[in-house]
């Protein structure tokens, strides 16, 4: 599934925080996130979603971001 923008919220350790990415898939998309704000920040917390045509990607950028998936090839 190819995302080219998303945005939402993640539940950090100062609250909830916003963010906008870009990516071309939504692994590469988690990837951008974990080296932006932190691996203890955005794995595994309570995140919300949704790419550029308005559709909920919450589920599926949680699942990129836990630690394991991400570094699947």
């Amino acid at each position: 599934m190819a995302h080219k923008e998303i945005s939402g919220w993640f539940e950090g350790s100062n609250g909830g925080e916003y963010f906008e990415m870009e990516g071309e898939s939504l692994r590469t998309i988690a990837l951008g996130m974990i080296k932006e704000f932190g691996a203890d920040e955005v794995c595994g917390v309570d995140v919300e979603a949704t790419n550029d045509e308005g559709d909920d990607v919450s589920q599926a950028l949680y699942h990129w971001l836990n630690p394991r998936s991400v570094l699947e090839v």
